[in-house]
Order: C-alpha cells, then sequence, then structure tokens
C-alpha cells in the first residue's frame, strides 16, 4: 500500500477567496503556527485534529533567534568573569563589547515585543 492509499484526508473541499482573504487567512494561520489547510479544518471542526501539521510562528522564530543570542552572550559574560574571579585581567573593549551585544539583544526583544499585528 503506498503513502497516499494510507491517507486518511482524502477528501477536498474547495472554497473561493478574494486575494485580500487569502492574505488574511494565511496570515491568521501563521499567527497561530497552522499550515493554512490545518488553520481552516481546525475552525471547520472547532479543535486542531490529528495529525495537523504546526509551523513555527514568526514570532517563534524570532524568539527562538533572540534565545540563542542571549545563551552565546550568557556564555561569553560567564568565561568573562571565570577570568575576572581568578584574578586574571578582562581588556575593557572585550567587556564594552559583550555589553554592545546586550543593548543589541535588548533592543530587538523590545522591537519584536511592540510589534503590531
Amino acid at each position: 500500500m503506498s503513502t497516499s492509499d494510507k491517507r486518511k484526508r482524502c477528501k477536498t473541499v474547495q472554497v473561493r477567496l478574494s486575494p485580500t482573504e487569502l492574505e488574511q487567512a494565511t496570515a491568521s494561520a501563521e499567527a497561530v503556527g497552522l499550515s493554512l489547510s490545518g488553520y481552516v479544518r481546525t475552525l471547520l471542526l472547532g479543535r486542531v485534529t490529528d495529525g495537523t501539521q504546526r509551523r513555527a510562528a514568526k514570532d517563534a522564530q524570532d524568539l527562538a533567534r533572540l534565545h540563542a543570542q542571549l545563551g552565546k552572550v550568557g556564555g561569553n559574560l560567564n568565561q568573562l568573569t571565570k577570568l575576572a574571579n581568578q584574578g586574571q585581567l578582562v581588556p575593557p573593549s572585550v567587556l564594552a563589547a559583550c555589553l554592545a551585544e546586550v543593548r543589541e539583544v535588548k533592543t530587538q526583544i523590545a522591537e519584536a515585543l511592540s510589534r503590531d499585528y
């Protein structure tokens, strides 16, 4: 039996949308992290069904990127703190670069939080 024979979803429903309506529906689906088909099916059936593909929402992707950046900065700060605790001199330029990274990530987080969706 082929993969397509095993599929449970073999029926289609056609809906005509204007370009604006399609754009709005696609944006709504992305906002909740679902494919367009999964989003429409959820609206029709009142629940997310088994096998519905979930997509990382744009916000989730941005937050994941910012999380990774914060992890790198945190690692750098940890190394610098370790050196300072061992009595080694930490060059001011290295501290300034690390602080600049923290400020940049902080700015990006503020921008992400202030977006008007």
